[in-house]
Formats: C-alpha cells, sequence, structure tokens
C-alpha cells in the first residue's frame, strides 16, 4: 500500500496536476504532499427573516466558509410604521427556526417611522479567532448599531471546533508516518 500512494503522488506530479509534493529529508526518494489546514466556519451564519407568510433563516455565511471573512446582505422591513429593526443572529444549516441555535441580536433604534419595506444592510465578519461582528446599518436614515458575539463561548460549538482541529491535525501526522516510514 505504501509503494501505491507514492507511485499515485509521482504520477500526479509528473503530469503536472496539483502541487510538487515535498522530498523529506530522511527518505528522499518518497515524496509527501504538505496538507494546508485552514479555519473556516464549523456552521452557517443566519439571520431570522420572513419569506412569504414563514419565518426563516436566511443565510448570510455558510458552513466551511475560509475565515477570516467579512460578507453582507440587504434585506427590507416587515412592518410598517417600525421605528426600530431587530436582526436575530442564528447559527446552523436549516432556515428552520427550531434548528438552529441563537447567537445573539442587534437593534437600530430611534428611527422615524416609516412603511415596510426599507432596506436594511447586515454585515457579518469573521476574524482569524472565531469572533463575529455585525453590523446593521438602516440605508434610508444611515443609522447604524453592532456587536461583537463570541460564537466560540458556547460549550456546544468550541467543543465540535476543538475536536475538528485535533482531527485534522491526527489525520496529518498519521499520514506523514505512513509515508515516511
Amino acid at each position: 500500500l505504501k509503494g501505491e500512494i507514492i507511485r499515485a503522488n509521482k504520477e500526479v506530479t509528473e503530469e503536472g496536476e496539483g502541487d510538487a509534493p515535498e522530498e523529506t529529508e530522511d527518505h528522499p526518494d518518497i515524496a509527501v504532499s504538505p496538507i494546508d489546514i485552514q479555519d473556516c466556519t464549523a456552521r452557517g451564519l443566519r439571520v431570522l427573516a420572513i419569506k412569504g407568510n414563514e419565518t426563516i433563516c436566511r443565510e448570510v455565511i455558510g458552513k466551511s466558509t475560509p475565515t477570516p471573512v467579512e460578507m453582507s446582505k440587504t434585506f427590507d422591513t416587515s412592518h410598517d410604521q417600525a421605528s426600530q429593526v431587530t436582526v436575530k443572529v442564528y447559527e446552523g444549516e436549516s432556515e428552520e427556526r427550531e434548528h438552529c441555535t441563537f447567537v445573539g441580536e442587534v437593534k437600530v433604534t430611534d428611527l422615524p417611522p416609516r412603511p415596510k419595506g426599507q432596506k436594511v444592510e447586515v454585515t457579518f465578519k469573521i476574524s482569524e479567532g472565531g469572533v463575529l461582528q455585525v453590523n446593521v446599518l438602516d440605508v434610508l436614515a444611515q443609522k447604524s448599531a453592532h456587536a461583537t458575539l463570541d460564537t466560540r463561548a458556547r460549550p456546544e460549538a468550541s467543543g465540535k471546533a476543538q475536536v475538528e482541529v485535533e482531527d485534522l491535525s491526527a489525520r496529518k501526522s498519521f499520514l506523514n508516518k505512513i509515508l515516511v516510514e
């Protein structure tokens, strides 16, 4: 099996596909392809929105999006004569609120009452450390509010992320061991 893995790496390299594997110091005849581990979102980040007659969680940042990242989406207000906009942030893969985890909310207050359908821009920015910054801008009033939400603070989020990182590190170590021995 080790020979098959090495031959497959050499064939790919000779055809010019992918990155060229690096030779190991102890075994220059064995080529090992580098493994790139990159931080990404464990789950999607969503906002509560109204679609037709139902309330759904609309995705702003998808699952497995590399971080750091910044993404924005524009929504319409849903109530006439509202003097505030509340954006509720959820984490999960479903449009159904009961299948997602509530993360927090951002409120833009003291807005002049106006008809529904006004534009609200929601921006999610995730740092390298996984901290989520949410900015909500009422486009008409040019008034905004922001909040910093740490999605890692919840045990179910941090535990899963830690397990995934440990699992990737173990796989890298295992692959290097198999190819070098």
